[in-house]
């Protein structure tokens, strides 16, 4: 995608302001220009009529044509002499003429056919803004106000006119032609007005371009209005005027503020038509010693000195750089201070007029009409500056980096001034009248964010008028990038400015995130029509790194072209332009890599039929014959030989059995095999079964084309397998037709196959399985069972075809070996897309608990730790040590890239993974066969996927137990949320010194120790994992929680006890029975009286629990009995109770929250299990059988 001018906006009411200006007598004509109706009916024009016309041309069809053809020159004029001004934002075009000015305002409207909305420039407000004759609009400039909110991030809020006249006043409105301000500065006209703005990326550079400032040229005086002081006042007189408006008052423009300037008179410097300012920059020592040789001593600056730099363009000399020193110009707040001290004394002398009874004589008019004083200027020196007596600079147009400028004279000459020089380092000749402009281009992957360290590229725009051509120019001294014919009539708008008050409106380290100022050079072209011009990064670019970009920048035009493909409607006239488009964006690639990806890309394309492609290739191979360029040869080679290929598939997909024959023996397929490229593929598309050669007698044949025979077949079953599984996923099941190329089959053929080793078919199969079956185990059970029966195969024809597939390639496709690539298959798709596809890993993991070879179980799980968990467990454990709990999702995905939801799951497959290696390393070793087929085993290639996995080792149990209990104890406090735990506290040095070994490291275990620190801080972990497992369990009472969430909340609890359980087997020195009469303890309190019982049989003391459940019965019963909300109920049940079952009962209330208000048969049945495992002869037993009688006494 190269430089393009492209649609912006309409301005079609432009032309109505047009005719509502200008007053032309349509039905006149001058007198010299009248026609003679005599002549058009003489002799000599009645020749010139054609024979067969109806009638002849009438003097009043010339008079129309005449009247149109003038009233659309002088409307083109009237567009060139206008004073034309636009907003940054794009969002306000001003238009202004003698004494009149219209605004027109964007918005957005449906294109004819809807699918789009498009901008148009619509007419807001306009009107004359001076009843004298003698002032007329000089300059206008408009300015979008940033606004103040930090949600903007810089967005402008509003928009200001600022007009100058020729009277010298300076008057401000809003959009909406509200006068805002109004003063006079000079009495000259004034020549020209430039507003500076902060950029919106800042260039480290020798200007500090951070202030803002809106100046004033008049002949040879310059206003310069800082910045902050003109963003102040604007909102506060648009505040007022708000108010007056709202009150439905006049607005008071006489008591409205005045803005704070300074004023300087520059001299030395004849002819003055245009002012730029550079900013601030500091007095080098060259420049400090140059003044002092050229100047007086006494005007030479400090040493160190900060100026404002200005420079002017005009005549004698054509350009002058003038320097202010700061410290001569007053300080912001010495202005204000002056201000304030202004008001405050015209104030009081008003009103001591008032009391006095002076000045009753002065009348509000005269006091309107009295002229105010105006100062002169500061003088300021001209520092040097380019003489030349006959060249006179119309314009100065200033870089966004304010490093450069670029002046347009009388003797067609484009001057680029060096702005901390004064220099001119290039010209460009040969463009009279010319307009010039400058566009800023940013190296980032989101158009509307730039960041400070994005590289960038300038551009120099020239549009040569006389010529009609609109030229691109790489800065400083590079090469004319683009050109353009736009017509000799269209006019050139640059603003050169950005939002004013960005740096007051949000966070100084961001400066206008959004991009505002993205439409800051403009065509506006006689139809009426504004366009933008584009230019991509890749053009201040050369070598390599451009083509590269300029390349990736046509992938996207293509990727953008290929989409609004698939949903739109394809018709003779649409395929005609499809063909023209898609043959000129792969006519401009220039890497033959690019080139590669854009055709795959296409093919990946339904929509894109044969006959397009072919049309494509003929036109790209014609176009790069006989090109001496390396890349233009290998691009010319990929199109003859794709060119072949789709010739070739064409013939394949043909309903004509001869052509299928004559292309389908050995020695033919043997010799298109002598193709270079791994397009190959293409002539393996769509075979279908009716192959006339068998693969058993091919493969028994020691004639190598008869070996390349059988192998082709092999990979002509896979592909039918492929175009199976593709057309299964898509809900298509019909046969590839030769306009739709599966995209699953891109990438077969022979030449990779034999060069990719005897694991290419089973990756491949599992390959498609994975990506396309939904039930995939149930596909690989099929594979396991000697016999499948046909009523299965017929109603599964997942079954039905990978059973086919398995009798044509029974060695290739063994049960273990494929589910051991579609294991690795599974994790690699988690391993792309952690967080979304973790339900890949997660099927990953249930394929390997269920495959039956324990070798290739084994060496295959600790493939899988080694290459897919060991680092991210590593990371998690020292960011949960670093934290201290289980961290949050920031976190998370900072360190592992995945949410916390995601790092829980993939804690718990982990523990299920370390489990699997635990289990098969005990097991005994099956002997596993690494040949795949007698016909694939002599390939060359990489080693497959089995052979990595046959030299593992077997794990080791101590490292293999140490991990499993790491991941246990990181999933328990990460799925539970907990806090204040640091996993390493559970552990001894010994063991942390093996943590991320490998796991088959043959080691000695050594001696640990039942430490009593550790065993008291795995002992509490225990019980605070209890807890916290009963606390996340549902209220039994509540009711707004379904019974499915009831028992998928059982379930997770029922898994994280487990895991708990394994490490209270495993953890040397943690009371198991303490932490399973806690499980017990805490499900009864809180009533999942049935999960507690289950928990209670793995408990070997039987009297410690009754004990407990003794008083967790009496919590319960406390709760019921002595329920605030139920005192009356309870009034007849406390009377019935013996005084000694009440005092014990009273006595176990309990303010915990946690304890539910349950029927009393269910508490009564736990203290019948207690009596029944408690001792006769303990206490316990007597109060639970107290207790238990006086219960059933009141049931």
């Amino acid at each position: 995608m190269a430089c393009k001018i492209q649609f912006f906006a309409g301005v079609e009411e432009l032309r109505l302001v047009y005719d509502d200006w200008v007053s032309s007598n349509e039905g006149e004509i001058n007198p010299g220009d009248e026609l003679d109706t005599d002549d058009l009916n003489d002799e000599w024009n009645s020749d010139w009529v054609l024979e067969g016309d109806d009638e002849a041309l009438t003097a009043t069809t010339l008079l129309n044509q005449l009247k149109k053809e003038r009233s659309e020159k002088e409307f083109r004029k009237w567009i060139n002499d206008c004073r034309i001004g636009f907003s940054p934002a794009g969002d306000v075009l001003v238009v202004a003429n003698d004494h009149k000015i219209a605004v027109l305002t964007r918005k957005y409207q449906k294109s004819k056919d809807g699918s789009e909305e498009i901008a148009h420039l619509h007419h807001n407000w306009s009107g004359c803004l001076t009843d004298d004759s003698r002032e007329r609009i000089s300059q206008i400039v408009v300015i979008p106000i940033a606004s103040q909110l930090r949600s903007s991030q810089g967005g402008p809020d509003w928009t200001c006119i600022v007009v100058g006249f020729t009277s010298g006043y300076i008057k401000i409105y809003e959009q909406g032609g509200g006068l805002l301000l109004s003063q006079i500065f000079h009495d000259d006209p004034v020549t020209n007005l430039k507003c500076r703005t902060c950029p919106s990326v800042q260039k480290h550079g020798i200007f500090d371009t951070t202030l803002e400032e809106l100046i004033i040229l008049y002949a040879n005086q310059v206003v310069i209005i800082e910045g902050f002081s003109l963003y102040q006042c604007l909102r506060a007189c648009r505040n007022q005027l708000a108010r007056a408006f709202a009150k439905g008052t006049a607005p008071d423009i006489g008591n409205r503020a005045t803005l704070a300037y300074r004023k300087l008179h520059l001299r030395y410097h004849s002819e003055i038509r245009d002012i730029i300012s550079c900013g601030c920059v500091k007095i080098n020592d060259f420049d400090y010693f140059q003044s002092i040789t050229m100047t007086n001593s006494g005007s030479v600056l400090p040493r160190d000195a900060t100026v404002s730099r200005y420079i002017t363009a005009g005549g004698d000399p054509v350009v002058g750089l003038y320097n202010e020193a700061d410290d001569k110009a007053p300080s912001l707040v010495s202005v204000f201070a002056s201000a304030v001290a202004s008001k405050l004394k015209d104030a009081v002398l008003s009103a001591a007029s008032g009391w006095l009874g002076f000045g009753q004589g002065t009348s509000e008019t005269e006091r309107k009409n009295q002229k105010p004083n105006i100062e002169n200027g500061c003088p300021l020196d001209l520092r040097y500056g380019l003489p030349d007596d006959k060249r006179v600079a119309d314009k100065i147009i200033p870089a966004p980096n304010s490093a450069l400028a670029v002046t347009v004279d009388n003797l067609a000459r484009v001057l680029l001034i060096d702005t901390e020089t004064g220099m001119a380092i290039r010209i460009w000749k040969g463009y009279r009248d010319a307009q010039c402009g400058w566009i800023q281009v940013f190296e980032s992957s989101n158009e509307q964010v730039v960041s400070q360290s994005s590289r960038r590229g300038l551009f120099l725009i020239i549009y040569a008028v006389r010529r009609g051509i609109l030229e691109i120019w790489l800065m400083q001294n590079g090469p004319r990038v683009a050109a353009f014919n736009i017509g000799k009539n269209c006019r050139l708008l640059y603003t050169g400015h950005d939002t004013l008050g960005v740096r007051l409106g949000i966070q100084n380290d961001v400066l206008n995130p959004r991009g505002w100022n993205s439409c800051g050079c403009l065509i506006l072209q006689p139809d009426n029509v504004l366009k933008s011009i584009r230019i991509p990064f890749y053009c201040s670019l050369s070598g390599k790194e451009g083509a590269e970009l300029r390349d990736r920048d046509t992938l996207k035009e293509l990727s953008q072209v290929l989409n609004r493909l698939i949903v739109a409607e394809i018709d003779e006239a649409t395929e005609h332009k499809l063909k023209d488009r898609l043959t000129k964006i792969f006519d401009s690639f220039i890497l033959p890599k690019s080139f590669q990806q854009a055709m795959s890309a296409v093919l990946n394309c339904s929509k894109v039929k044969l006959s397009v492609l072919l049309h494509i290739t003929e036109s790209l191979k014609i176009n790069t014959f006989g090109k001496e360029a390396k890349e233009t040869k290998r691009i010319h080679l990929t199109c003859c030989i794709q060119q072949q290929l789709l010739h070739f598939y064409e013939a394949l997909t043909d309903s004509k059995c001869g052509r299928l024959e004559s292309f389908t023996s050995a020695d033919t397929i043997e010799g298109a095999n002598d193709i270079d490229t791994e397009e190959f593929t293409k002539l393996l598309l769509s075979l279908n079964r009716y192959h006339e050669f068998n693969r058993k007698i091919l493969g028994q044949s020691r004639e190598s084309k008869h070996d390349f025979s059988a192998r082709l077949l092999d990979l002509i079953t896979v592909s039918e397998f492929a175009c199976f599984s593709f057309s299964m996923k898509h809900e298509d099941r019909n046969d590839c037709t030769k306009d739709q190329i599966p995209p699953a089959l891109l990438n077969i053929n022979l030449k990779m196959a034999s060069s990719s080793g005897n694991g290419f078919f089973p990756e491949l199969i599992a390959e498609y399985l994975v990506d396309n079956c939904q039930d995939l185990w149930k596909v690989l059970s099929s594979m396991s069972n000697e016999t499948t029966d046909v009523e299965t195969m017929n109603e599964d024809v997942w079954i039905k075809e990978i059973v086919n597939l398995q009798n044509a390639l029974p060695e290739i496709l063994e049960i273990n070996k494929l589910s051991s690539y579609c294991c690795v298959r599974y994790i690699k798709l988690w391993k792309e897309k952690k967080e979304v596809d973790i339900s890949k890993l997660r099927s990953s993991i249930y394929v390997l608990q269920r495959m039956r070879n324990t070798t290739l179980k084994s060496g295959l799980s600790i493939k899988m730790w080694r290459d897919y968990f060991e680092k991210e467990i590593h990371d998690i454990t020292g960011l949960m040590d670093k934290v201290g709990k289980a961290p949050k999702d920031r976190l998370c995905r900072k360190i592992s890239g995945m949410g916390e939801d995601a790092v829980e799951e993939f804690l718990h497959q982990a523990t299920l993974l370390l489990s699997v290696i635990s289990t098969t390393s005990n097991e005994s070793i099956i002997t596993v066969s690494k040949s795949i087929d007698q016909l694939w085993n002599e390939t060359s290639g990489p080693n497959n996927l089995i052979d990595d996995v046959l030299v593992e080792k077997s794990g080791n149990p101590f490292i293999v137990k140490l991990h499993q209990q790491l991941c246990s104890v990181l999933y328990l406090i990460m799925t539970l949320r907990m806090r204040s735990i640091r996993p390493s506290t559970l552990f001894d040095t010994k063991s942390k010194e093996m943590f991320f070994k490998d796991l088959t490291e043959d080691i000695q275990k050594p001696h640990i120790g039942d430490d009593a620190s550790f065993v008291k801080a795995r002992t509490k972990f225990g019980l605070s994992v209890v807890s916290a497992i009963t606390d996340s369990l549902p209220s039994v009472t509540e009711e707004n929680v379904s019974n499915v969430s009831k028992e998928v909340a059982h379930a997770t609890a029922f898994q994280r006890f487990e895991i708990l359980r394994y490490l209270c087997d495993t953890f040397n020195g943690i009371d198991k029975n303490g932490v399973e009469r806690n499980i017990v303890c805490e499900l009864f309190l809180r009533g999942y009286d049935t999960m507690a019982q289950e928990a209670a049989s793995f408990i070997d003391d039987h009297a410690t629990l009754g004990q407990r459940l003794v008083t967790v019965a009496g919590h319960r019963l406390a709760a019921v009995l002595f329920a605030d909300n139920k005192v009356q109920q309870n009034v007849s049940n406390w009377s019935n109770l013996p005084p000694h079952v009440y005092n014990w009962i009273k006595s176990q209330e309990t303010d915990s929250s946690i304890v539910c208000h349950l029927p009393l048969r269910d508490t009564l049945a736990i203290l019948q299990y207690a009596s029944r495992i408690l001792p006769e002869d303990s206490e316990e037993f007597t109060i639970a059988n107290n207790v238990i009688e006086a219960i059933n006494y009141i049931l």
